[in-house]
């Protein structure tokens, strides 16, 4: 038997036929296009889907179900994406839709959520049942299980992007003030980052973006510290004291196995990775008792998603 994954992006839709053991037979990607319709958003992906299982030889006889991945509020029990900024959906009830028009079983839950059980699959928490994922991207997302079971609240909850770390600090996209989003995002690097060189012209990055502020990306930043930009430097030791306020927070909470970092700042390796963890381990509660959390980059990348959404059908909670 086999499982689609879909993951579903405000720029692609990737989706993929996943095996038993998690392995992608097949998999391929194709533009949103989230400034149509919800019906031919959906219409589309229908029929890459239905083209997915013909093309490679199978039917829906073979086909376990549909495991949605999507980024925003979604009530996995009934299927229904509460909230996607992606699209401005709000109460959609894609569960029911495509199970209706695919007769087969859909399940769907966040894109974090679904990305933590990727890498507990076949990534980088595999034998592992205490596992929290933090993404980096436009936002900050969170997957996390406990024992083995993936934390999915009735009534919402296990959202890391936006706990407070700063009383009456940065504004934040969800209009709170002192998210951990609003410091730590990669979007939110980025923006910071200009603001500060635009004041600061002698820094190396100022001449790397051809003095172009609004040209600058989180690549950008990285290639500046490596040629060791102080202003640049300054910022990354900020941004990585946030950063560790929110991970050793969650940490004194959960005390998982594994922490694990992906989207793509996480793409700098041990450049973040190792003055993070000494960042976070400075901050645990009883760091000299208790075993600490071991801390990676996450393993699979674009993939995470897709097998991560298939495994919705195998784990419950």
């Amino acid at each position: 038997m086999y499982t689609i994954g879909i993951d579903i992006g405000g720029t692609f839709v990737k989706l993929g036929i996943v095996d038993e053991s998690g392995n992608i037979i097949k998999n391929k990607k194709y533009p949103t296009q989230a400034n149509q319709d919800n019906e031919y958003i959906i219409s589309k992906m229908i029929s890459e889907i239905e083209n997915l299982i013909l093309d490679n030889g199978l039917n829906k006889k073979q086909i376990l179900g549909i495991g949605v991945a999507c980024a925003g509020l979604i009530d996995s029990k009934a299927g229904v994406i509460l909230y996607s900024n992606n699209f401005k959906w709000g109460n959609f009830p894609i569960k029911d839709i495509l199970n209706e028009r695919l007769r087969l079983p859909v399940r769907i839950a966040n894109d974090a959520q679904c990305a933590v059980l990727g890498e507990i699959k076949k990534g980088n928490a595999q034998n592992c049942k205490d596992v929290i994922l933090i993404t980096l991207g436009t936002g900050i997302g969170s997957g996390i299980t406990v024992n083995g079971k993936l934390l999915r609240q009735s009534q919402g909850g296990g959202i890391a992007g936006h706990t407070i770390i700063q009383k009456n600090g940065r504004l934040c996209s969800c209009g709170k003030k002192g998210c951990l989003e609003a410091y730590c995002s990669t979007s939110s690097l980025i923006k910071i980052t200009k603001n500060i060189v635009n004041r600061n012209k002698t820094s190396i990055l100022y001449n790397l973006c051809n003095k172009n502020i609004d040209s600058i990306t989180g690549e950008m930043i990285f290639e500046a510290l490596a040629k060791n930009d102080e202003i640049v430097r300054n910022i990354i030791d900020e941004y990585l004291e946030n950063l560790s306020i929110g991970i050793s927070n969650l940490i004194n909470i959960f005390r998982p196995e594994k922490i694990l970092i992906s989207g793509g700042v996480s793409n700098q390796g041990d450049i973040l990775l190792i003055p993070l963890k000494e960042k976070v381990y400075g901050k645990c509660f009883a760091s000299n008792i208790l075993p600490q959390t071991d801390i990676q980059i996450a393993k699979l990348k674009n993939d995470a998603g897709i097998i991560g959404a298939t495994e919705l059908f195998n784990m419950e909670g």
